[in-house]
């Protein structure tokens, strides 16, 4: 957070000296400011992707970065600036999807590059699981699938892989354990066949935290400790996490002791 306020006051003090101007003048648009420029544009446009990107914006940050976005595209018309055009449409399209607004997801879709059509598949499989009827947990899926057939038509199986993660969460939602176990376990298996031992203990143990208590479908939390546990081996596991997972799996389980050892 610190960086990136000093980032942004070294931007907003080396502008050039015709260009300067405060915050509040740039969100009101191009009937109070001056020069009518690219320049202008531009720093409306990079104001506005700081209000996108900094940790834990708020609304209003957003709401400002639209606004900017808004000012420097009216500038960037008048002077058929493309390139500027460009940048804020992209810019929009990353506060549709920061702010979670299904309905411009949808629209600037169609017009994304496949790493940023991935994205935001991802999103609307996100944003559509957040509501418990039944037609946005369908729309939920939905993107889900059509992201992971994304991913492997164009043969990005590590893209696909991760999807498993977004369709299991949408049975989760549902309440379907025995379906949603089945997408998540994929990924362990993926990473058993990648020959990476860390990742399948960490799909593991992320499975477990999903759990409920009233979940008795195969593999039971139980079964998914002991895998914990047995991945672990004798010490525990060979990161403070892994350390962590391990006890906390022994802990559930009822053995103090052993719980004990690993962390100490």
């Amino acid at each position: 957070m610190r960086w990136c306020l000093i980032c942004l006051l070294l931007f907003l003090f080396t502008m050039p000296a015709k260009a300067q101007m405060h915050r509040a003048r740039l969100m009101q648009g191009i009937n109070t400011v001056s020069p009518r420029d690219t320049t202008l544009a531009n720093q409306m446009l990079e104001l506005a992707k700081y209000c996108i990107s900094k940790p834990e914006e708020r609304v209003a940050d957003l709401d400002s970065a639209r606004q900017l976005i808004r000012n420097a595209t009216l500038i960037c018309r008048q002077l058929k600036y493309q390139r500027g055009l460009e940048t804020a449409e992209y810019l929009s399209s990353r506060v549709a999807i920061e702010s979670g607004d299904i309905a411009q997801m949808k629209v600037f879709l169609p017009k994304l590059s496949l790493s940023d059509r991935l994205y935001f598949m991802r999103g609307l499989s996100y944003a559509y699981r957040q509501s418990s009827s039944r037609s946005a947990q369908d729309s939920a899926l939905h993107y889900a699938f059509l992201a992971q057939k994304t991913a492997l038509d164009n043969g990005l199986f590590d893209d696909a892989n991760g999807m498993n993660v977004y369709i299991a969460m949408c049975y989760f939602s549902q309440e379907d354990f025995v379906t949603g176990k089945q997408y998540w376990l994929s990924m362990t298996r993926y990473a058993h066949e990648k020959n990476d031992p860390q990742r399948v203990f960490e799909t593991i143990a992320g499975l477990i935290s999903y759990l409920p208590p009233s979940d008795t479908s195969f593999p039971t939390c139980s079964d998914l400790l002991d895998s914990i546990i047995v991945l672990g081996g004798d010490s525990g596991g060979h990161t403070p996490w892994e350390k962590y997972q391990v006890a906390q799996a022994h802990f559930r389980k009822g053995e103090i002791a052993e719980a004990e050892r690993v962390l100490l």
